[in-house]
């Protein structure tokens, strides 16, 4: 078990550790550095758009790809002229995701 310190200051985005002990050193352990509440993928509820997860911002969605095809659908509340970031980190951590990301209105209209 071990306890990780971040600095406020710290760079946002992918860090590495490794760990030394006992005359062994570990392979490099990658995780994320963000400045925002995590919010956890609730499994089905992301499966589609009529169920899709509310989530409040400024917030880090922590979600998984399960499967070849898999997508995952996330609501928060935004008004016209609201600036709306989105970063995936994904390829920092090793994975071989191939994002795609999709904004829509509550009706559906894809909006970008």
């Amino acid at each position: 078990e071990l306890d990780v310190a971040i600095e406020a200051a710290a760079t946002v985005g992918a860090a590495k550790l490794t760990f030394e002990g006992g005359g062994a050193k570990s392979a490099p352990v990658t995780f994320a550095i963000d400045r925002f509440p995590a919010t956890a993928e609730a499994g089905a509820a992301t499966d589609s758009a009529r169920v899709a997860q509310s989530v409040k911002l400024p917030a880090t969605v922590v979600g998984a790809i399960d499967r070849a095809g898999d997508a995952d659908f996330f609501r928060f509340a935004a008004a016209a002229g609201d600036e709306v970031g989105v970063q995936v980190v994904a390829a920092e951590l090793g994975s071989k995701l191939d994002p795609v990301l999709v904004l829509s209105d509550a009706a559906g209209t894809v909006l970008a």
